[in-house]
């Protein structure tokens, strides 16, 4: 009875992590793509966070 609600937990946390990752990478490829485009079209970090109505550190933290 223990051993499977050890086993339990350690799949829950298991799972979580797999999320976790690979919802990072996909993080990083948006970034990488969005600093791409805004650098393009000769955006700054702070005229996009303008732009887009958020802290130009949100805009840093996405692209980085």
């Amino acid at each position: 009875m223990v051993g499977n609600k050890i086993n339990r937990q350690i799949a829950r946390r298991m799972a979580k992590h797999d999320v976790k990752a690979r919802f990072s990478k996909e993080i990083k490829g948006f970034g990488a793509n969005l600093k791409k485009v805004r650098t393009a079209k000769g955006y700054t970090l702070e005229r996009l966070a303008y732009e887009a109505g958020v802290a130009y550190t949100s805009i840093y933290k996405i692209e980085n």
